[in-house]
Parts: structure tokens; C-alpha cells; sequence
């Protein structure tokens, strides 16, 4: 009865040592990828982004961007009426009887 309480006590050790042992190599992974990280992070400056001022647009090209609005718009309402216009005819086809 001894030697089964020493041999269960021991594998739970065992079973323990392993868990930890995972957990050191999981931790040294871990760490390894978060050095990297923060190298690839820090070599990103302030310096490397050039902010440009605005530029005021004319309105030459308000005219042309509205009119490309408008038609985009109207494309879209026509695309949306296709579908709805597709779905009323996929249920109108459905055979309720059938069932």
C-alpha cells in the first residue's frame, strides 16, 4: 500500500515537472517573440511619416466629383432595385403547394 501512494506522488511530481517544463519553453518562446516584436517596433519613428497640408480643390473638379457621385449613386439605386426585383421573382416562383 506504501509503494502504490509513493508511485501515484511520484508520477503527479512527474506529471508536474512536465507541466512546468512546457511552461518554461512556452514563456521562452513568448519572450522571444516579444523582443522581436518590440525591435521591429521601435524601428518605427516619427520620423518616417510625412504629413502633407491639404490642398484646396477648385471647383472645376467639384463639378466633375459630383457628377461621378451622382452617377455612382444612381448605379447603386439601379443595383438595388435589380436585386429586390430578383428576390420578389425567386418568391413569387416558389411553390407553396409542393410541401
Amino acid at each position: 500500500m506504501e509503494w502504490i501512494n509513493f508511485a501515484l506522488i511520484a508520477a503527479a511530481l512527474y506529471l508536474l515537472g512536465l507541466a512546468g517544463y512546457r511552461l518554461v519553453l512556452a514563456l521562452r518562446a513568448l519572450t522571444n517573440e516579444v523582443s522581436f516584436t518590440t525591435e521591429k517596433l521601435n524601428g518605427f519613428g516619427a520620423d518616417d511619416f510625412v504629413l502633407e497640408p491639404a490642398k484646396p480643390s477648385s471647383t472645376g473638379d467639384l463639378a466633375k466629383l459630383l457628377s461621378e457621385r451622382r452617377s455612382m449613386q444612381r448605379l447603386k439605386a439601379r443595383e438595388r432595385e435589380e436585386r429586390q426585383r430578383r428576390l420578389r421573382a425567386r418568391i413569387s416562383s416558389i411553390d407553396i403547394d409542393r410541401r
